[in-house]
């Protein structure tokens, strides 16, 4: 009995660093096309959803200039100073990136990106750290992408 538990773990281990590790390389392309495109100056909407306080605030309007926020609105003109210091860790495209990398080196139970076709951002990006935790899942939705001068 303890060598098939054995076993079992040793292909559980396996599966897990593989699945991480399938997503690595898509991770590479995409932040590689971002990057390459150079885009210092771009403005998009950001929905963060989870069962957290701060829905109705949701779209934000993230404006950046070399790598720095330059205004962050909420959709609906609320206050977002009390969640500030949560959306300024995902106000960029470059810490969208970090997050999926994050994501993939913790080897989260559920990991789904899908890239945007012309610029490589993560546009969505859905997190389930934990099989055993209810409503633990967050999502992070990027739209209205746009370059700016």
């Amino acid at each position: 009995m303890k060598k098939t538990g054995a076993i079992f773990l040793v292909f559980l281990v396996a599966f897990l660093t593989a699945c991480g590790a399938s997503q690595r390389p898509t991770l590479v392309h995409n932040r590689s096309l971002w990057e390459a495109q150079a885009i210092q100056h771009y403005r998009f909407n950001l929905t963060v959803g989870c069962f957290c306080p701060w829905n109705a605030l949701m779209p934000l309007t993230i404006e950046i200039k070399n790598g720095e926020i330059v205004s962050m609105v909420a959709s609906n003109g609320g206050d977002i100073t009390p969640y500030l210091d949560t959306f300024r860790a995902h106000a960029t495209i470059e810490s969208l990136f970090d997050l999926v990398d994050s994501a993939i080196s913790k080897r989260v139970y559920k990991l789904v990106v899908q890239y945007d076709p012309k610029y490589g951002f993560p546009a969505s990006i859905l997190i389930d750290p934990s099989r055993m935790i209810t409503d633990d899942e967050t999502g992070y939705y990027v739209t209205n992408f746009e370059v700016l001068p």
